[in-house]
């Protein structure tokens, strides 16, 4: 019985493993394989076109089977998409714009001018799968980037500019008048003009004798609230007259206003606007005669440097800070003093390395000098001091700092000098106009300054001259030239013309 028993396990047992074996053999029965069809975008390349322009972007499709299912409308969705590259927030931005959800794209260019990757997702709606393409698309304007000249026209202001197109294009315009058509009310005898950049958005300052406004940055569309004086609470009188406005320190919302004497500062995220002027001195009881002047570098945080008209004296700004403070003088070995009792000139803070240059002329003998100090947030160096006799150097009418080698050029006339400091008394003549004059000289303060794009741009020497004998509606120029080292002549590298007469300079950034 027992033995029985045992057989009949060892024949189930058996069966078990065959039936498990077979179900190890390749399934050899009969099934249906249909392959799934898949959709090949073409790369469609990277777009540039004009703000306000149409852009016409047409894919191209391929399947792995059968490209006549591309015709069944009723089976593809297209969903076209664009987002700000490296984007910065701006007012109205939204941070995926659609465009469109057509199988070509076929749009009016009506988002701000700025760099996009411009998305295309196509949907099988009988499978659900999707495919993606993606390309660069480049918004752009005719004022895209470029010089902004603030021009003098029979003494009404005019903004002229000369403009270069991003690549893949290759133009370079010289276009004037740009406000006529944003009913921005006319000013006259221009004084300044400032790209600025904050948290608020880009916006371009200009400022005349008789008015102030903001302009936006890509279009320079105006409106009534730009008026500069509606940022004002101060009392301004009866005839509003800024001098300029600025960018104060490194980023945020920090602005700097220049007015009569007086300098007046807001941060936009959280005050109002300009109130308490900030040019007095801690524990004295009445604001300071402030020259216009200012040695601040752009995009910088360290201190900036105002000048007393009546005390003779330089004093130290901090950013947001509500007054200002006496630089100390040396306890040994002063080169000069910060109280110099003389009448500032000129004065230029370098970008890279906060150096400081001062040109003062001595009312009492009618010497000129020039004083070479280096201030920061933690630290007061004077680096030197030199009297200056060169050609017509009590004559001079612009100054300039080349920021790579410290070369101070000056200008007399049609004529610039160039001033060694290792030689004071003398000035090479470095470049000479001829029958025309000289209305700006300039070494030009970039925001990207220590970029590549910008770097060697802002070691450039740029003079604006006019020609008394052509109409005042063409008869400036701007001239770029390289400086070379060791005291070496500028060399013209590039030269426009066809503007108004440049009184003040500043550049669109990209």
């Amino acid at each position: 019985m027992h033995h029985r028993l045992k057989y009949i396990s060892v024949y189930i047992l058996g069966a078990l493993f065959c039936i498990t074996a077979a179900g190890c053999f390749k399934d050899k029965g009969n099934y249906d394989y249909t392959d799934i069809h898949q959709l090949y975008i073409d790369s469609f390349g990277n777009k540039a076109a004009l703000y306000l322009d149409s852009l016409i972007v047409k894919p191209a499709f391929n399947t792995n089977l059968d490209n006549k299912i591309l015709d069944d409308t009723g089976r593809w969705s297209y969903l076209w998409t664009a987002a700000i590259v490296n984007r910065v927030a701006s007012k109205g931005d939204v941070p995926l714009i659609t465009l469109g959800r057509n199988k070509e794209l076929r749009i009016k260019l009506t988002m701000r001018p700025e760099k996009y990757t411009l998305y295309l997702k196509v949907t099988d709606n009988y499978t659900g799968n999707m495919y993606n393409m993606q390309s660069t698309l480049t918004v752009t304007t005719t004022t895209h980037e470029g010089w902004l000249l603030w021009t003098d026209v029979n003494n009404t202001a005019r903004l002229d500019m000369v403009s270069f197109m991003p690549a893949p294009l290759t133009d370079t315009f010289i276009l004037t008048d740009l406000l006529k058509n944003y009913g921005v009310p006319a000013m006259h005898g221009p004084r300044d003009i400032a790209y600025t950049q904050a948290n608020q958005g880009n916006y371009v300052y200009v400022t005349a004798a008789d008015g102030g406004h903001k302009l936006d940055a890509d279009v320079f569309y105006w409106q009534a609230s730009y008026n500069l004086k509606y940022e004002c609470l101060f009392d301004y009188g009866a005839n509003f007259s800024p001098n300029y406005v600025r960018n104060s320190g490194s980023g945020g919302g920090g602005y700097l206003l220049n007015y009569g004497s007086n300098f007046y500062y807001q941060n936009q995220i959280t005050a109002a606007g300009y109130g308490i002027p900030v040019n007095r001195v801690a524990g004295e009881t009445a604001d300071f005669d402030a020259s216009p002047l200012i040695g601040k570098a752009i995009n910088s945080s360290n201190p900036g440097i105002l000048f007393d008209r009546v005390k003779k004296r330089f004093l130290r700004m901090n950013d947001g800070a509500s007054t200002c403070v006496e630089l100390p003088e040396p306890t040994s070995n002063p080169l000069f003093s910060y109280k110099p009792n003389m009448d500032l000139l000129y004065i230029t803070t370098n970008q890279a390395n906060s150096i400081t240059y001062a040109v003062l002329k001595d009312p009492a003998t009618g010497k000129t000098w020039v004083y070479s100090f280096t201030l920061t947030s933690s630290s007061l160096a004077q680096n030197f001091a030199r009297e200056l006799s060169g050609t017509d150097i009590d004559k001079a009418e612009f100054f300039a700092v080349n920021p790579e080698y410290g070369y101070l050029f000056y200008s007399v006339g049609s004529k610039v000098y160039e001033v060694d400091y290792d030689n004071p008394t003398l000035s090479k003549l470095a470049v000479d106009l001829g029958s025309k004059k000289i209305s700006l000289l300039k070494f030009h303060q970039f925001r990207a300054y220590s970029g590549a794009k910008y770097l060697p741009l802002g070691k450039c020497l740029l003079i604006g001259s006019y020609d008394p004998g052509l109409p005042a509606e063409s008869c400036g120029t701007l001239s770029q030239y390289t400086v070379p080292g060791l005291v070496g002549t500028p060399v013209l590298v590039q030269s426009y013309s066809g503007m108004g007469r440049i009184v003040s300079l500043t550049y669109r950034e990209r």
